[in-house]
């Protein structure tokens, strides 16, 4: 009886095993019916051979084919070595197997015959991560474990059941070797683990996706600044590291997941190929960043920038500087459409990142600038909340400390003097002691206007013995005069009678005083990109008790022998009694044909600051207050906390006032404001910007009749010959005098 009630269960288990198959056996043979289908689908073929008639696809089927025809994986190469010719044979092959239908057998057998090869691979990574948890040895597979996968996607109907079924086996280990663990870098692990599971229509790829959405977001703000850095940013999601930057693409492709339309990723990819690098395209100088590097170039995101924007798709030309794609299927297939025409921006605002300036007029040796104020941190990110970064004729001219590597320092310095002390970067200190925090307050305040910038970054708890408001203020070239940057910091300490350290960082070891505690000049070097000698001043406006000139590391990715020590410059100045304290700045770049201009000090019983002599009857004046009364410099008066005009020929050419409340220009008929609240102000000739509380507001200007806020008459209160009094609510504003 046993023996029959056990016969009965075996042949219900048979015809279970039996269904199972034949269930297995269906699933097969839908899989195979929608494969490929992760970044191309076959219906696609037909295009994008079409494409290959016309440059730049020609040449990269030309490239696809070369290389796959001419190298093979080789399974004596180290093991690094191997993931790179894994990535590289199959994104190559793969190409080439759907552009080049005739030889697709070769192209299938030489990406099969590297596949197999996992097995090995998986094993000596699983002995490897226990005593070595390298990047190497967990980014650069992932990249190959990614690539992979597409390939098997595209080759998958033309291989034998036994040759899928081995594959499949062995990719299934490593992606189990990339769910258990994966390293520290998170994002990697996160697309390796979602494209395996969306070809193997595994349930948990919503986790994968919900993982790297979140990720993706740690890293980069609501505005688009990644808060570790250019140097990282490109590395994460601009170059090669495809499991991190292409699995959006394969979300999109697939209908999973949306990335192009969405505002945050679109931000993100204009900033990169924008703002993350100077005129001369090598990385503007926050967190860990080399600033001798470019990852954008010759890169598939590049390529598909279109994708985000048409902003993104011209800076993201520019930034590739002419570089051409290479023979590789992400680029093939995700480059829809011919690089845009290169587009240098103009300056732009990222309010929980950075304001990042730029000439008007712009070249690879025009200036730019950039101050930093990140709200956001992690572990590449540096003690650098308020730091600027400039740029002029060519060169990095202010740098902040760099990057020789993780965990590394250079010549003497520590990675904790790199990465973890502020006084590495162009800040303010209270009274020398280190930042509190690497998180900022963002920029508070600013606008981007005709030949003139302005920023107000906040440092909210990074420094935390008080409060910091940096005002980052880029005068263009203009009136055939050279252009430079002002910073005027505000400072409240917490203590009275605190000192304020302001870390200036230029570009060189060679530091030469103009004037003792007033003026300082560096020749840049000892890498340069120009080819010709360039200067930058720094002139202390505000007299300081101290100044010294100390050794400080900047780093550049490349070994020690890239690094350097350059001399930066330590101010220190003195408080008043109730712990505040504002202080000028005037920073002054030059080389032999855009001469330094003539600075000297201005000083009243209020105010502090300098006379910026251009020549030829064109003087600026920059000064700071206190904004309790009115102060008069000369013939012009102003309240607010800093000012900042220009004189030609004696006569008002443009000014700007921070949180004031008047300015007079001192000539009849008069230009200037009178307004019943603190407004920050840009007037050149008859427009600018405002940034505005809520104020009555009345502007003086010859045969002004009204006033244009974002080109809608402003509120007319009262008016005579030569003034208008309007109403200005709360916001920022382009502003425009109307004559009629």
């Amino acid at each position: 009886m046993e023996k029959r009630v056990f016969g009965e269960r075996r042949l219900v288990s048979s015809a279970s095993i039996c269904l199972f198959f034949a269930l297995f056996i269906v699933s097969c043979t839908a899989r195979k019916v929608k494969h490929p289908f992760l970044i191309v689908k076959e219906s696609d073929y037909p295009a994008l051979r079409a494409r290959a008639i016309r440059s730049p696809w020609k040449e990269m089927k030309a490239e696809a084919i070369a290389y796959i025809k001419t190298h093979s994986f080789d399974p004596k190469a180290e093991l690094r070595a191997r993931c790179n010719q894994m990535s590289e044979i199959t994104a190559a092959g793969a190409l080439a197997y759907i552009l080049d239908p005739d030889n697709k057998t070769l192209y299938k057998n030489k990406i099969a015959d590297a596949l197999k090869h996992w097995g090995k691979i998986h094993d000596e990574l699983m002995a490897v991560s226990r005593s070595n948890s390298g990047h190497g040895y967990w980014v650069g597979p992932g990249t190959a474990v990614f690539n992979s996968v597409l390939a098997l996607d595209i080759i998958y109907n033309d291989l034998t059941p036994a040759q899928r079924t081995d594959i499949e086996a062995k990719l299934d280990k490593m992606s189990d070797l990339f769910w258990k663990w994966g390293g520290w870098w998170r994002l990697n692990a996160y697309g390796v683990r979602g494209v395996w599971a969306l070809y193997r229509d595994d349930p948990r790829i919503d986790l994968a996706i919900k993982d790297y959405r979140t990720h993706l977001y740690k890293l980069i703000g609501p505005d688009g600044v990644f808060n570790e850095g250019p140097g990282y940013a490109g590395a994460r999601l601009g170059f090669e590291r495809y499991a991190k930057v292409h699995f959006m693409d394969v979300l999109e492709f697939t209908g999973r997941s949306k990335f192009y339309s969405d505002p945050r990723v679109i931000n993100f990819y204009e900033w990169l190929y924008g703002y993350s690098v100077s005129p001369f395209n090598r990385y503007c100088c926050f967190g860990d960043t080399g600033p001798n590097r470019n990852y954008h170039k010759s890169e598939p995101a590049t390529f598909r920038a279109y994708r985000f924007s048409k902003r993104a798709a011209a800076y993201a030309a520019w930034s590739n500087d002419g570089e051409k794609p290479k023979g590789r299927l992400l680029h093939y297939v995700l480059m829809g459409q011919p690089l845009s025409k290169p587009e240098i921006p103009l300056g732009r605002i990222f309010p929980d990142g950075g304001a990042f300036f730029r000439e008007s007029n712009p070249s690879d040796k025009s200036l730019a600038g950039a101050l930093w104020n990140c709200k956001f941190s992690r572990y590449h990110s540096h003690k650098d909340v308020n730091a600027v970064h400039l740029a002029a004729y060519g060169e990095h001219v202010l740098l902040n400390s760099g990057y020789a590597g993780a965990g590394r320092g250079a010549l003497g310095f520590s990675w904790k003097y790199v990465n973890h002390t502020a006084v590495s970067n162009n800040i303010v200190l209270i009274d020398g002691a280190d930042h509190a925090t690497k998180i900022g307050g963002g920029i508070v305040a600013g606008f981007t206007a005709p030949l003139f910038d302005y920023a107000c970054g906040y440092s909210a708890d990074a420094i935390g013995n008080g409060k910091h408001l940096r005002n980052f203020c880029f005068v263009h070239p203009q009136d055939d005069r050279c252009g430079y940057w002002v910073l005027f910091d505000e400072v409240k300490a917490d203590k009275t009678s605190s000192k304020v350290n302001v870390v200036l960082h230029p570009n060189s070891p060679e530091c030469s005083t103009t004037s003792e505690k007033q003026e300082y000049r560096w020749k840049i070097g000892p890498f340069a990109y120009s080819g010709h000698n360039v200067f930058v001043s720094v002139f202390l406006g505000t007299p300081p008790t101290s100044v010294s000139v100390k050794p400080g590391l900047l780093a550049r990715m490349g070994g020690e022998k890239n690094c350097f020590v350059g001399k930066y410059l330590y101010s220190t100045y003195d408080t008043d009694n109730k712990g505040g304290l504002n202080i000028v700045t005037v920073i002054f770049p030059h080389d032999a044909k855009h001469p330094k201009a003539k600075m000297i000090r201005v000083a009243g019983e209020d105010y502090t600051g300098a006379k910026v002599d251009l020549g030829n009857s064109v003087t600026d004046v920059a000064i700071e207050s206190a904004g309790k009364t009115a102060v008069k410099c000369d013939k012009v008066s102003f309240r607010g906390l800093a000012a900042l005009y220009r004189l030609k020929d004696k006569a008002n050419a443009f000014y700007f006032v921070r949180k004031g409340k008047s300015f007079n220009d001192g000539a009849k008929p008069r230009r200037g404001f009178e307004s019943n609240a603190d407004i920050s102000v840009y007037i050149k000739d008859k427009q600018g910007r405002i940034i505005s509380p809520g104020a009555e507001v009345t502007f003086y200007y010859p045969g002004i009749k009204g006033v244009l806020l974002d080109g809608k008459a402003a509120p007319i209160i009262g008016s005579g010959n030569g003034w208008v009094k309007v109403a200005v609510g709360k916001g920022a504003y382009d502003l425009k005098f109307s004559l009629k």
